[in-house]
């Protein structure tokens, strides 16, 4: 799976410790080890106080107690392990379902909101948009759509993934946040994102896709409605589209606040 993939589910994953037939088959010799030394050591401790006892005895007994468990022990825990691995496997792909969208490996836009909701430093808001989409849909069909969609995501990832957080909010539609950036911080990631997508070619469906994208972006402070951030970073992106295209244009969190153009 792509890097954008691997990004947020190495930050977002549950952690648990039986993800493979590996771990099973680890945890069940340890069991076993665990299981079979601990009445070895108290029939040896038990034993050892009688003075009498031929050593044969002595060998026949432990011989014994080690045997019993040593049997009984792999096949219960390699069962009880590979049911628990099963269990962890199926948190998995729901928490995976829950939290990612399936198509591109980004955030779903609930859980990148709740991403937002929960950022207690304020930062800046993007909203990433391709121009034309509906265009490759027409010509190329949804199959190719669902690639350039991808090849969106890739991007977008590859840029804003390290330093903030990212999600698709629906359709051709992406969302960026940047914990703590300011306005002027974040055009150098917009205009990166912009230039990755102008620059890049993707060939993987026979077809030479080249896409731009128009972004708009507001700040969002702690405490403040995430709606007002969306609603602002939307509207600098209707005015992006308006002004060309492949562009960005940023705005200050005040009524009518002042535009920050880039080509």
């Amino acid at each position: 799976m792509h890097a954008i993939t691997r990004h947020f589910r190495k930050r977002f994953r549950v952690h648990l410790a039986i993800e493979t037939r590996g771990h099973v088959v680890l945890f069940t010799v340890l069991a076993t080890i665990l299981a079979t030394a601990a009445p070895l050591l108290v029939v040896s401790l038990a034993l050892s106080q009688i003075a009498a006892l031929p050593m044969s005895a002595f060998v026949a007994i432990l011989v014994i107690s080690g045997a019993i468990p040593l049997l009984i022990t792999p096949p219960i825990a390699y069962f009880a392990l590979t049911m628990f691995r099963l269990i962890t496997l199926t948190i998995k792909r729901v928490d995976d379902h829950v939290r990612f969208d399936t198509m591109t490996g980004l955030l779903n836009r609930d859980h990148f909101l709740d991403q937002l909701r929960g950022c207690l430093e304020g930062g800046v808001v993007l909203i990433v948009d391709a121009d034309h989409f509906k265009s490759i849909n027409d010509r190329f069909g949804h199959d190719t759509g669902d690639a350039a969609l991808k090849m969106l995501a890739q991007q977008i990832g590859d840029v804003a993934g390290p330093i903030g957080i990212a999600g698709r909010l629906g359709g051709e539609e992406f969302g960026v946040y940047l914990p703590s950036w300011s306005i002027e911080q974040s055009a150098v990631v917009a205009d990166a994102i912009c230039s990755h997508i102008r620059l890049h070619t993707d060939r993987s469906t026979g077809h030479d896709l080249r896409m731009t994208v128009s972004i708009g972006g507001a700040a969002h402070f702690p405490g403040a409605m995430i709606r007002e951030a969306l609603k602002s970073a939307d509207d600098r992106l209707y005015h992006a589209k308006e002004t060309g295209r492949d562009r960005f244009v940023l705005a200050d969190p005040v009524v009518g606040g002042r535009f920050r153009h880039a080509a």
